[in-house]
């Protein structure tokens, strides 16, 4: 019985798996990335949340957003709340079962000499 509900539950997870890919190519087709620069493929590093703060910042692989914090990361664009919990739900599920991923971010207009988290944004992140 043990091994019946083992095989289920890695078959739900790749279904889910599957499901997200296919929302995140029909989220990056739909959504309006002129302004967006877009990273090599990445692993998602770490995810960092602030009690007095509503936008979470997300560490990539090395390198991956040249020109942000570190070149790797950003804060997740929460002006649209449901598409930000979808974003959110992608990078999460990315983080748990080590998926790669293309991140779509913007450099923001900030003091040239600032550098702190709020270099960029986050704007769209798509299963690799």
């Amino acid at each position: 019985m043990k091994h019946m509900l083992q095989h289920t539950s890695k078959q739900t997870l790749n279904l889910f798996l599957k499901l997200l890919i296919k929302f995140s190519i029909l989220f990056l087709v739909t959504y309006n990335l002129k302004a967006a620069e877009s990273s090599p493929v990445t692993t998602v590093e770490s995810i960092y949340s602030s009690s007095k703060g509503n936008s979470p910042y997300i560490r990539f692989g090395a390198n991956a957003m040249p020109g942000c914090y570190g070149n790797s990361g950003g804060y997740l664009d929460v002006a649209n709340e449901k598409s930000a919990d979808r974003t959110f739900s992608i990078i999460l599920a990315a983080k748990i079962s080590k998926q790669s991923v293309r991140v779509y971010y913007v450099k923001n207009n900030v003091d040239p000499d600032y550098n702190g988290w709020s270099l960029c944004t986050i704007e769209a992140i798509g299963l690799e």
